[in-house]
């Protein structure tokens, strides 16, 4: 189903505006019998009237992977090496050489700055005495788990509160300064290593270490749009780093998410128009990279003027 249109002539089809309505993120007018132009024509933008629902958090970078930090309840006392390994049940194997050194084969990954792990480096003996905390973290990088965030428009603040959700001890700021996040979680490991919500729009990088801040080493690139440009089919005369392009008006929506955009602008630039017969006249919407943008549903009403020149 085609959108709705509108469509006003003055002085004898030299110039007319048409007015579309839709909630698609194509907007479409088909005319028929096609308008016949005589002579050279422009088309300019009017108005743009929608809302500000853009998401910044879409599929598929809308995840976090990240693994559960496990511990191994170690009761406490002196315990030989062979007793300690039995307890470990071989998530940990500890040996003693001859130079009455620790050393440690394991099939998870150890976090060796906390619990019983650092003692290991000052053991001189075969027995060690276990104190109160002092018990074996781990997590299984075999055993990943994977969090979904809904598709929506996020501050920083915000999507930390919706990660808390699923995981509660998870804590994420941003620095309005540096422009960079910071994550802590005592619980679960995070891994960054390939794209996702946490390297791609938060800047993290790596794996992250459990109970320790991790800094993003790129800025946060959360909000990722900078221009809404409109473009229509028929338009010519503008250029996308050194391409041809179809633009019409690019402006930045000054309106908060949710709230509605009214783009006038302040002095109309026409373009040519690239046909003598307008059949069909479609208008879409593209960032500052040429990705397409969509409202999600809400509709949006744009209005061009087509004049002789």
């Amino acid at each position: 189903m085609f959108n709705v249109f509108k469509i006003f002539l003055f002085i004898k089809m030299d110039s007319f505006t048409v007015t579309f309505t839709g909630s698609e993120p194509e907007l479409k007018s088909t005319f028929f019998p096609p308008i016949q132009l005589n002579g050279n024509y422009v088309i300019g933008l009017v108005d743009f009237q929608g809302y500000n629902s853009i998401f910044n958090i879409r599929k598929p970078l809308n995840t976090l992977t990240y693994y559960k930090v496990e511990r191994i309840v170690l009761p406490k006392g002196i315990v030989t090496i062979g007793e300690l390994n039995q307890l470990l049940d071989g998530v940990l194997k500890i040996q003693i050489n001859d130079k009455k050194e620790a050393l440690t084969t394991t099939k998870v990954k150890i976090i060796f700055y906390k619990g019983l792990i650092p003692k290991l480096n000052k053991l001189n003996d075969n027995k060690i005495e276990i104190k109160d905390g002092e018990d074996v973290f781990y997590y299984n990088h075999k055993l990943p788990h994977t969090l979904e965030v809904p598709e929506g428009t996020y501050e920083v603040f915000e999507l930390a509160k919706e990660i808390q959700k699923q995981l509660p001890d998870f804590i994420l700021t941003a620095d309005n300064k540096t422009m960079k996040s910071t994550l802590v979680s005592n619980n679960y490991v995070f891994d960054f290593t390939k794209p996702c919500l946490g390297s791609i729009l938060l800047g993290f990088r790596g794996v992250s270490t459990p109970g320790v801040p991790f800094y993003s080493t790129e800025k946060v690139n959360i909000n990722n749009i900078n221009v809404i440009r409109v473009k229509c089919n028929i338009a010519n005369g503008s250029y996308l780093n050194g391409n041809k392009s179809h633009t019409i008006h690019s402006f930045y929506p000054q309106a908060p998410p949710g709230y509605k955009i009214i783009e006038v602008p302040r002095n109309i630039i026409y373009f040519p128009v690239n046909t003598r017969s307008l059949d069909v006249v479609s208008i879409t919407f593209a960032d500052q990279k040429d990705r397409p943008i969509d409202f999600n549903n809400e509709e949006t009403t744009i209005t061009c003027h087509i004049k002789k020149i």
